[in-house]
């Protein structure tokens, strides 16, 4: 199987996932709030993304960030996500290249999925429809404005 090559650099991955761990003390204080991304989703997509081979290490890291999750006060449901994520990159490596195309797929995909996960409520159907939507645009924009930090620069040596 050929492995799909990705655009973004995982040094800048590795130090932009620990500034986004800095930020979830709001997440922690505040709890779940619809304005704030989920900088779980966020992470999981672009280490997911950033897997060259996507093999194991991409099944390895989104069960990690779903342990994260899980021990932050997160829905178990919403790591179960993370985990079969991964392991869809693994049997579908072609749909999960590193490009921004990818990231706008995929970042509003788990992040319905998981905002289903943990505040639907069927007493209050719009509601909680209107606040995952909510969550969806914000981690969506979220994941698109930090794209261009973990691009991986190609130049050309002219000789």
């Amino acid at each position: 199987m050929r492995g799909v090559r990705s655009d973004i650099s995982r040094e800048r991955l590795i130090f932009i996932s620990f500034f986004l761990i800095l930020l979830l003390f709001p997440y922690l204080y505040f709890g779940y709030l619809a304005f704030f991304p989920d900088i779980f989703c966020v992470l999981v997509v672009y280490w997911v993304i950033s897997d060259e081979q996507k093999s194991f290490g991409a099944i390895l890291i989104s069960g990690l960030l779903a342990v994260l999750r899980v021990f932050f006060g997160g829905s178990p449901f919403a790591g179960a996500i993370y985990v079969l994520f991964g392991l869809a990159s693994t049997f579908f490596p072609q749909y999960f290249a590193g490009n921004i195309f990818s990231v706008i797929l995929w970042t509003p995909v788990i992040t319905f999925l998981t905002s289903l996960v943990v505040s639907f409520d069927f007493s209050e159907f719009f509601y909680s429809i209107f606040l995952s939507l909510l969550k969806l645009l914000s981690t969506t924009i979220f994941a698109v404005i930090i794209f261009p930090l973990l691009f991986k620069e190609r130049r050309k040596i002219l000789i």
